[in-house]
């Protein structure tokens, strides 16, 4: 139970990660220097678009990652009891 419940907790940071990850690297600059309205209108924009374009992949990677990890015992907190 413990496995599943670590399992889970691995899903949970390797999508953040990921997330933030991607909304770095692919939306870097949104900012319009001085207009904080136009600033939050850029940056939902590029983060709605991220999220639309590489959500699935995203999603599917940090599930199949937590997955294997758990299955496998690489992560911590999923190894095997001896």
């Amino acid at each position: 139970m413990t496995r599943v419940a670590f399992g889970f907790l691995w899903f949970v940071v390797f999508l953040v990660a990921a997330m933030i990850i991607f909304g770095v690297v692919v939306a870097p600059d949104t900012s319009a220097h001085g207009d904080a309205v136009q600033s939050y209108d850029a940056g939902y924009a590029a983060g709605y678009e991220v999220g639309r374009r590489y959500g699935k992949v995203i999603l599917l990677g940090a599930l199949t990652l937590s997955i294997a990890g758990t299955v496998l015992g690489w992560l911590p907190g999923t190894g095997r009891k001896k």
